[in-house]
């Protein structure tokens, strides 16, 4: 049997007309007649009845549309199998905040280069703020930010989640109980990201709950680069907020809880729907959303 015949049947079945079914797959009103007649007098049964200007199926059209929805469904199935398999290569340019280049990208790369040996990946690390304007700029396929892009031309994916807690050296008077309050935070040399990090804008909202700004803190340096960071913490010379997925013992650091004090945020996959994506940046994304913990949805800024 045709499928183009069993298409022709199936569309007018849905739509009791044998024009919209012809305007539905292309083809002419007489076109779709034909194919259902050829049908019917194959099948020696009578598949619709004339009513007014419509048509209405009878009792064996109603079981032949549930049987051929089905074949048709099958047969889809078979051809996405196919897609499945077919060969993912070419270049896929990423643009990325700090704390996802650390904590998501290395395993998804990795996964995802199992999958698609012949994509070749760049990253581009910076923070938030270029990450996003190297994606909407085209200079980049897919961004990964720490926080929900503002542009109205781009589309953000939260895909996880992220906390930040203080860290100090391990000799540091905090790191005796690994416990300190607010008002000792405010007090103490803070080694900061710069303004444009997602993590600088996660401590600043926290802050604002505790009627607080960034100027009642003892800002002694911003860095843009956290192995910076870390190092210098290390050495003493002031303390930092890093993500809970730090290796914080394995770096020569010690992880303080702040009472009450618990900056959150989550983690953004971000695309410009304006632009088509080349085929490795498309099966990234849909890898990346599939592989979320969260997939709270799509919010698309107009």
């Amino acid at each position: 049997m045709d499928l183009r015949i069993l298409k022709s049947f199936v569309a007018a079945a849905n739509r009791l007309s044998f024009t919209q079914a012809g305007q539905e797959l292309g083809i002419t009103q007489a076109a779709v007649s034909q194919n259902i007649r050829g049908l019917e007098e194959q099948l020696g049964i009578t598949l619709f009845r004339r009513e007014g200007r419509g048509v209405k199926l009878t009792d064996h059209g109603r079981q032949l549309l549930s049987k051929a929805t089905e074949i048709l469904n099958l047969v889809e199935q078979a051809g996405q199998i196919g897609k499945s398999f077919a060969v993912v290569s070419g270049a896929l340019t990423i643009a990325t905040s700090t704390v996802p280049s650390e904590r998501l990208l290395p395993g998804l790369l990795v996964e995802f280069r199992r999958r698609h040996p012949q994509v070749r990946e760049s990253v581009l690390v910076s923070d938030s703020r270029d990450a996003a304007v190297a994606v909407e700029s085209g200079t980049a396929d897919l961004g990964f930010i720490g926080e929900e892009t503002t542009s109205p031309n781009l589309q953000s994916v939260a895909i996880a989640e992220d906390e930040l807690i203080l860290a100090v050296a391990n000799d540091h008077v905090f790191a005796a109980t690994g416990r300190a309050t607010l008002r000792q935070l405010q007090q103490q040399p803070l080694i900061a990201r710069e303004a444009g990090s997602g993590s600088w804008h996660c401590l600043q909202r926290e802050l604002e709950k505790h009627q607080l700004h960034t100027r009642d803190l003892l800002i002694a340096m911003e860095v843009n680069s956290n192995d910076a960071i870390r190092a210098t913490v290390q050495r003493g010379v002031g303390v930092a907020f890093f993500s809970t997925s730090t290796p914080f013992r394995k770096l020569g650091l010690t992880a303080v809880s702040i009472r009450g004090f618990r900056p959150k945020r989550q983690l953004f996959l971000i695309s410009n729907p304006a632009v088509e994506l080349p085929s490795p940046a498309h099966e990234f994304l849909r890898f990346v959303v599939d592989q979320s913990p969260i997939r709270t949805g799509t919010r698309i800024a107009r």
